[in-house]
């Protein structure tokens, strides 16, 4: 999804201004005016998330730490497992687990053979389908009770 999203920006911005943006970089021009990056950020606000999160102060602590694909990839796992224990807990008792219950689940969850297992099953379903999280995670469910059933 990123890397699609980086591809549309690019052509977005070729197709708006006649010319490749790592050429104009290259040139020693500036695209980065007020008008062409107000209008870059309305087209897509995950590029301007993304901008952000590579200004924040913390990005070259992580990226000391995660120098790898596999290290990029496992925090992205521990990322997607948290939200989904998240949506979980809320959907079946209608409150938020706290930071500190979750950060223990998910303890619990990469301690354990089994249930590292599922959760890296369920990432991988969730790279593969390329769906919202919500979504996979409903999807992923019906999957696993037709499984069962077999």
């Amino acid at each position: 999804m990123l890397q699609r999203t980086l591809s549309n920006v690019l052509m977005e911005h070729e197709r708006l201004y006649h010319q490749d943006p790592l050429d104009s970089i290259r040139k020693g021009s500036s695209f980065s005016n007020e008008s062409k990056q107000s209008d870059i950020s309305k087209e897509s606000k995950e590029c301007e998330l993304l901008s952000s999160f590579c200004h924040h102060p913390l990005y070259r602590t992580w990226r000391q730490l995660f120098r790898t694909w596999s290290d990029l990839e496992t925090m992205i796992m521990y990322m997607i497992i948290y939200d989904y224990l998240q949506q979980e807990y809320g959907e079946r008792y209608g409150t938020r687990l706290s930071h500190q219950d979750t950060f223990a689940l998910l303890h619990m969850i990469f301690s354990d053979g089994s249930l590292t297992r599922q959760a890296v099953e369920f990432f991988r379903f969730f790279q593969k389908e390329d769906c919202c999280l919500q979504t996979c995670r409903k999807r992923f469910q019906q999957k696993k009770k037709k499984t069962q059933c077999l």
